[in-house]
């Protein structure tokens, strides 16, 4: 394969010097830490101030992720057929006002279980409208030559999201309840909304006239990532990845905490450690993207997955196992960061500004999809070969999934669409 040229990170003009940028990505990081408190407090809310049982407190945690389950290709539908900036502020008010109501209610004590999980799957609703917009607004905004500054950069900020959302949510639903934690998240929903209008960006409206059924548009943007060969075969790295992940979760926590007497304080900060990775790599991802290459940057940062490794090889309580436990988390999380900015800067350079949101939602679809069956398939082997033995084997199908990558070796960038 001959070999492609891609821009260089260090001679771009850097997207810190675009003060549009710096408006929209630090409102972004206002929402993302927001999102971090009601994942902590919504559960919290229904647990301690409505008293709710292990059953009302499933469906509440499933309405959260329900609309991601097929609702996004249809967002993908209605983003391509719109302007992207009107629906991201839409979609962000619409959650910044349902986090809102929901602190009114709780205060005045008129929310129920059935009313919360309303709310909660319309508020998902949105959420997956302003996550498909979001990635087919930032090319706009940044152009497509830096679009891997803009990826590092925003998935730095989710990375600090992932390690002080859930700790600032803790002592805050400490000090003062968790109302007021969903209550500051809606209000950090509104951050966003008002960055997006005082950025000054003309959109042009999509000519209706290429319009199509909305199940055949659907199709064209599965369609395509099927027929583009690194976004297919990054997509199916990420399915299988995230869909076994799932399954060791089941597992892992079972052997931790009952199997190994992991004390439950050092097992929150486990599941949030590998956000120091993923911070980590994400800074470095555009360096090591244009020093090796999209597809040699791939796989060398996937390596990164061998720690987690340690987690079944260390099976002893203690302090070695918890400091094995997390450097393998960390190698991870770094492995992570770098391949979220690269696959997500690929997906959106071979893709054409009329397909952005199908192909995003298309992606987000297919990501979210194998996590219920990789939740139930890692409790039928914990339940059928015992926890240790389960973690061995989904760790293992963890690792194996950076195969799928290997037809990428060669790949350079956008100017290669085949391999």
């Amino acid at each position: 394969m001959a070999a492609a040229t891609f821009p260089d990170a260090s001679k771009m003009r850097s997207v810190w010097r675009d003060r549009q940028f710096v408006l929209y990505w630090s409102s972004q990081s206002v929402s993302l830490v927001g999102s971090g408190l009601t994942q902590v407090a919504m559960p919290l809310l229904a647990a301690l101030t409505m008293q709710a049982g292990p059953m009302a407190l499933g469906v509440i945690e499933a309405c959260i992720w329900l609309p991601f389950l097929g609702l996004p290709l249809l967002a993908g539908v209605v983003v391509d057929r719109s302007r992207k900036r009107p629906v991201l502020i839409c979609a962000n008010v619409v959650r910044g006002g349902l986090q809102i109501l929901v602190f009114m209610l709780s205060i005045t004590g008129l929310i129920t279980i059935p009313l919360l999980a309303a709310i909660v799957l319309a508020a998902g609703a949105a959420s997956v409208f302003a996550d498909v917009s979001a990635q087919a607004f930032l090319p706009q905004l940044v152009g497509r030559e830096r679009l891997i500054q803009a990826q590092a950069a925003n998935t730095a900020s989710r990375s600090v999201a992932t390690l002080a959302g859930p700790g600032v949510a803790g002592l805050l639903v400490q000090a003062f309840g968790p109302p007021l934690a969903i209550l500051l998240d809606g209000l950090s929903f509104l951050a966003p909304a008002g960055a997006l209008l005082a950025i000054p960006r003309k959109e042009a409206m999509p000519a209706r006239g290429t319009r199509k059924t909305v199940l055949r548009e659907i199709g064209e943007g599965l369609t395509f990532i099927w027929r583009t060969v690194p976004i297919r075969l990054m997509t199916l790295q990420s399915l299988l990845f995230y869909g076994f992940w799932q399954a060791a979760m089941v597992p892992f926590l079972f052997h931790g905490v009952h199997d190994l007497g992991i004390d439950i304080g050092w097992w929150g900060l486990l599941f949030g450690i590998d956000g120091a990775g993923a911070l980590v790599g994400s800074l470095l991802a555009p360096r090591i993207h244009a020093r090796f290459g999209s597809g040699r940057a791939l796989l060398l940062a996937s390596s990164g997955h061998l720690g987690l490794l340690l987690i079944p090889a260390l099976n002893s309580p203690g302090w070695t196992t918890i400091v094995a436990w997390g450097l393998g988390l960390i190698c991870s999380g770094f492995a992570l960061g770098i391949m979220s900015v690269i696959v997500a800067t690929t997906r959106i350079e071979l893709s054409s500004d009329v397909m952005l949101g199908r192909v995003a939602a298309s992606v987000r679809f297919l990501q979210f999809a194998p996590l219920p069956i990789g939740a139930a398939t890692g409790g039928v082997l914990a339940v059928a070969v015992g926890n240790h033995l389960a973690l061995w084997l989904t760790v293992t199908a963890v690792i194996v999934t950076i195969f799928v990558l290997i037809p990428l070796r060669d790949y350079h960038g956008a100017s290669e669409r085949d391999v």
